[in-house]
């Protein structure tokens, strides 16, 4: 591709996604704004770098988003550090003994935090009901039961990809479904 023509697209691109890219990536960080520019920035410039390998526009975003993904999660692995894990191993066993003496009972949730849960289950159920049979039983297997693309795939006589089709549908479905409840 000739490099004008290849910058005139990658211009036309950018304007047009990249402020998709961003909110994904926004999402995907929980908002920690110092970083998103920069791998969104990261993600584009690595899609230019290989804008010769992919031939549709679809492709090309695509292609960005797995990109801006996988970026956004090397940087939460490398900066995932928990306390446990700097202490050395003979101070770890003091840190949880000491912990478990001075921190009450952790494993029983609070009132409100169940009622609230509950609460959720029960919209979540009524949304479920609410879609079409095809896509509930999407969501009841991949979703609930944890059944993957393949094995639901193999269940419903189809493929996964159709599996995979049908549960983003299902999933977009039931997000405007709960914001609107």
């Amino acid at each position: 591709m000739p490099l004008d023509r290849k910058n005139r697209l990658f211009q036309l691109l950018y304007r047009r996604y990249f402020n998709k890219v961003r909110l994904r990536v926004r999402r995907i960080l929980r908002n920690e704004m110092d970083v998103v520019d920069d791998i969104v920035q990261e993600a584009f410039m690595r899609a230019y770098m290989n804008m010769d390998k992919t031939y549709k526009k679809d492709d090309f975003i695509r292609w960005v988003f797995i990109v801006a993904r996988n970026l956004c999660l090397n940087y939460k692995r490398a900066n995932s550090r928990t306390l446990a894990g700097a202490l050395k191993p003979a101070d770890r066993q003091n840190y949880s003994a000491n912990l478990i003496d001075t921190v009450a009972d952790c494993n029983c949730p609070a009132p409100d935090k169940i009622a609230e849960k509950n609460e959720l289950v029960c919209v979540f159920r009524e949304c479920v009901q609410k879609l079409t049979p095809k896509y509930r039983l999407v969501v009841q297997l991949c979703g609930i039961e944890g059944y993957s693309y393949h094995a639901a795939a193999a269940q419903l006589h189809t493929s996964a990809s159709v599996i995979a089709h049908d549960l983003m549908r299902a999933k977009r479905l039931l997000s405007s479904k709960m914001a609107i409840m």
